[in-house]
């Protein structure tokens, strides 16, 4: 009662407010309201210290100072303790057993019903062991936060292929083991994938290389064994030799002993024939010829006897002399062989260990086993008649000879003029005034395909103003036209590169086009007849080629070309009327602006320079570091904007005035082209543009909001051209690297 009657300043007698009471109350700030009272600042025990005793017998002073110290306390009375924690229920706690609440924490777990530890929640699940904690946590010297990190001598290529393994298949070779054998991770996923690891080929491929590696072994074996057998019949060579050699040395001792007795023995039966015929003859003279032969035969022997001990020992030291020779020999070779023996225990130890090179070369587990020892495969006949081939062509190409094709064309029609004496090539009766459309819509379904090339299309070309034919030309080294509204078959073939084609241009009437190859060759063509009227070269690739747009200027041909220039020819007179030469690169494209009046090329070096016509000046040069190559510009129906596909995988757009900058504002992407010279072009109207890419789909973007309208998918291979059809509202015409042109509406 005290402590709430001093709190609200009520006194004892009449429970009204004294003038220092009222200030107080009047300065305290507001109390805040909590779930559980007032909030208070002073302690219960605290204010039930400055309430005790009777309140008539204090001191005033004391009541100041105990009022003064109320105001700044009675604020913390009823303070709740507050806890982010849930509420963990203890029973809950002991039905847990104690092996887990030590036990790492699995990662794939998403609810614990317990509260981990801070070792328990860093404690690796996969790894070696601690050096200084049995049970594997990481307490003791920590050089990362999940433990400690133990450095290992792995090959770059090794820790990548061990590591995707790890990643993809759930196992890897354990780098601290010793001689490599041991695996870290799932056991069972090993048996399985046979130990192979992400950089193995298929299942076929590997058992393919398991019988390869077995005939290896099998023919190593073999060579051992020959290898063997020859050294053991070149040891048996080597005794035989040296018993040959002691037999002929013991045959020379016995003849040298056997030769000294003979002549003593001659000299003997020699004196005692003479003896006998001195007794038939004379007998006084027979004892005395007698005794001096016995003596001089005595002479003799003691004189052979002395020689031959001498060449006896001479032979005797010489016999020593080759055995201790031999037994040197013998040393030598089996130091030798265990020499050969350890180097071979060696290279077995190194091709077992995963982080030698041995291992990726000879390894039945690697992707490079055996692939640097083996012997050349002989070739099939297939094979060498190509590698002939292709050695001819190289020959021609040193020499500088050109590769000569017949200039021919095949018409497919049925007739080249109608009853009317009209040529198949003239426009539709019923479109007398060409007139683009005004309002295009974006194609939903394919309605034909034109199938006839052989390999890749690399470009398409719609009749000029009219559209009823399509031109296209194709890796194939042939140029095809093909009918568009009628019978939509092929109705001329045209012959004469002996390469592929990579760009095509009609003139503005449509009786002649232009083409190109990678047999450095451009050909003009009749388009009616199929004759060559003219083919010009300067002995480099030309990437694109355009007739210039004016008609009073169509004689006049631009070629880009592979050596950084731009080629600029009379195809009247064949003669080189001017030259282009500031690029760093071959030049991809050409477009003319402004009236024709000034033309953009672009090129590999990643820049755009505007040219003046007829001028070899740059006019406008762009070029910026985050720019990349654009191998397609395209031109919007309105003559203000430059469309340029940039291979960081956009559509960038210029303005085609004077100035030439970079519109920001309109960036088109989605599409993936990096790599591929995907054309870009515009719907007649300008609404719409459009961009093959590399997946084989056909994109369109609205040209105003710069969004993605919608994606087709047309072709199995890369789409890289599509041509809108110059008077229809929403016919488009795609080509691909899969050899078909596909019509859509």
């Amino acid at each position: 009662m005290d402590i709430l009657s001093r709190q609200y300043g009520s006194d004892e007698d009449g429970g009204e407010d004294s003038p220092r009471e009222k200030s107080a109350l009047t300065a305290s700030p507001p109390r805040e309201k909590h779930a559980f009272g007032t909030r208070a600042d002073a302690t219960l025990a605290g204010s039930a210290g400055a309430t005790s005793g009777n309140p008539a017998s204090r001191n005033p002073q004391e009541d100041d100072d105990n009022d003064s110290d109320d105001d700044n306390m009675a604020y913390r009375i009823l303070a709740p303790p507050s806890s982010a924690a849930p509420p963990v229920s203890d029973a809950l706690l002991a039905t847990i057993p104690r092996d887990i609440m030590t036990a790492p924490i699995d990662p794939s777990k998403r609810n614990l019903q317990f509260n981990p530890t801070y070792d328990q929640l860093w404690t690796p699940v996969v790894g070696p062991a601690h050096p200084h904690n049995a049970d594997g946590r990481a307490l003791g010297l920590r050089n990362h936060r999940l433990g400690s990190v133990q450095d290992a001598a792995v090959d770059s290529f090794v820790f990548d292929e061990q590591y995707h393994t790890f990643q993809a298949y759930g196992y890897s070779v354990d780098p601290a083991s010793v001689n490599g054998g041991e695996v870290v991770g799932d056991k069972k996923a090993v048996d399985n994938k046979g130990g192979a690891t992400v950089f193995n080929v298929s299942k076929q491929e590997r058992e393919k290389r398991a019988l390869e590696v077995k005939e290896e072994e099998r023919r190593k074996k073999e060579v051992e064994k020959e290898r063997k057998e020859e050294e053991r019949k070149r040891k048996e060579e080597k005794k035989r030799r040296k018993e040959e050699e002691k037999a002929k040395k013991a045959g020379k001792k016995k003849k040298r002993k056997g030769g000294g007795g003979g002549e003593a023995q001659e000299g003997e039966e020699g004196g005692g024939g003479e003896g006998e015929m001195n007794k038939r003859g004379r007998k006084g003279k027979a004892v005395e010829q007698e005794e001096e032969e016995c003596e001089g035969g005595a002479k003799k022997s003691s004189e052979e006897e002395r020689e031959g001990a001498e060449e006896e020992a001479e032979e005797e030291e010489s016999e020593e002399e080759e055995e201790e020779e031999e037994e040197e020999e013998e040393s030598e070779e089996s130091e030798e062989e265990e020499e050969e023996e350890e180097e071979e225990e060696a290279v077995e130890e190194e091709i077992a260990n995963p982080a030698s090179d041995s291992w990726l070369r000879k390894s039945s587990k690697s992707p490079w086993a055996g692939k640097k020892e083996e012997p050349k495969a002989e070739l099939t006949e297939e094979q060498k008649k190509y590698a002939e081939e292709h050695a001819l062509k190289k020959a021609k190409k040193e020499r500088g000879d050109k590769e000569e094709v017949e200039e021919k064309s095949t018409f497919h029609g049925k007739q080249e003029k109608d009853y009317q004496g009209r040529s198949w090539i003239a426009p539709p009766k019923d479109v007398l005034n060409p007139v683009p459309p005004t309002h295009c819509y974006i194609p939903k379904r394919w309605i034909h395909t034109w199938s006839g090339h052989t390999k890749g299309v690399s470009a398409i070309r719609f009749f000029p103003k009219y559209g009823h034919l399509l031109l296209s030309a194709s890796m194939d080294t042939k140029i095809k036209i093909w009918d568009v509204p009628n019978t939509q078959k092929c109705m001329r073939t045209y012959m004469g590169h002996s390469k592929a084609v990579r760009d095509i241009c009609f003139a503005n009437d449509g009786l002649k086009f232009v083409s190109c190859a990678y047999d450095r060759n451009i050909k003009l063509w009749d388009t009616e007849t199929g004759q060559v009227t003219g083919t010009f070269s300067t002995g480099k690739i030309p990437y694109v080629v355009k007739l210039h747009p004016d008609d009073d200027k169509q004689n006049i041909l631009l070629a880009g070309m592979s050596d950084k220039k731009i080629m600029q020819w009379d195809t009247r007179s064949g003669e080189i009327t001017q030259e282009y030469d500031q690029h760093l690169g071959a030049v991809n494209t050409i477009t003319f602006l402004d009236d024709n009046r000034r033309f953009v090329t672009s090129s590999d070096d990643k820049s755009l320079r505007v040219w003046e016509f007829g001028i070899p000046v740059v006019v406008k040069y762009i070029s910026e570091p985050h720019m990349h190559s654009m191998p397609a510009i395209a031109v919007h129906p309105n003559k203000a904007w430059v469309a340029a596909q940039s291979l960081d995988n956009q559509i960038i757009v210029y303005g085609a005035k004077d100035r030439f900058r970079l519109n920001r504002k309109k960036r088109f992407a989605g599409h993936i082209i990096a790599g591929y010279a995907c054309q870009v072009n515009f719907s007649p109207d300008g609404r719409f543009i459009m961009s093959g890419d590399g997946e084989g789909k056909l994109w369109f973007w609205d040209w105003k909001t710069c969004k993605v309208f919608r994606t087709v998918k047309c072709h199995d291979s890369v789409c890289i051209g599509c041509e809108w059809h110059p008077l229809e509202t929403s016919k488009v015409a795609t080509c691909g690297w899969d050899g078909l042109i596909k019509y859509w509406d």
